[in-house]
């Protein structure tokens, strides 16, 4: 058919050229070490695979040989739905596309609205103690903190838990502080590992 037909055979090498390696993605998958562009990869694959065997039923030399395969097109719609276009190689969090899991969606919403939270808590403890320079702030050494200069000391009340000191400063936590520092660090954490369960 290939030899008879050369623009045929030109098209077939062009869409096999936008198929990956089939049988390692295949591999990947059944030893757990697949990555969220593999999957990718074999949407793109199978779609390419469904257009070539299209092109070639046109051929009644080919079409009996090609009839019995399936199309796979629910395994494609489920990969197109659920991951984003461009996936990293980890699963960082921005793998999985918004709205195809409600709880990877609620852990997301606690991550963005992080910065809100902080900022409305700030602004309650600056009211609760009267310290207008009080500041909530993150490092990656202790995690988050409120930190109040030295001259405003005898404001701090008997709640704030010490943290660190430093010479011009007092750094404190409090338990909704703590709580929430945990619930942040448990969605990232959670949203990774949904992310490879999905």
């Amino acid at each position: 058919v290939f030899f008879n037909n050369g623009i045929l055979l030109n098209k077939t090498r062009e869409t096999l050229k936008n198929i990956s390696d089939i049988e390692r993605i295949a591999s990947r998958i059944s030893l757990k070490k697949l990555i969220p562009r593999d999957l990718k990869q074999l949407s793109i694959s199978i779609k390419n695979f469904n257009m070539l065997k299209n092109e070639l039923s046109n051929e009644p030399e080919l079409s009996d040989v090609l009839k019995d395969i399936p199309s796979l097109d629910e395994l494609v719609n489920l990969i197109e739905n659920a991951i984003v276009d461009e996936p990293s190689s980890t699963f960082n969090g921005e793998v999985i596309k918004i709205g195809f899991n409600k709880e990877l969606d609620e852990l997301r919403n606690i991550l963005s609205q992080s910065k809100d939270y902080i900022i409305k808590l700030q602004e309650r403890e600056k009211e609760k103690t009267g310290i207008n320079s009080l500041k909530i702030k993150y490092n990656q050494i202790i995690g988050y903190f409120i930190e109040i200069s030295k001259v405003n000391l005898d404001k701090v009340p008997d709640y704030y838990i010490r943290k660190q000191s430093l010479v011009g400063a007092e750094r404190f936590t409090i338990p909704e502080l703590t709580d929430y520092e945990m619930k942040i660090a448990t969605a990232s954490v959670r949203i990774s590992k949904l992310e490879e369960e999905i």
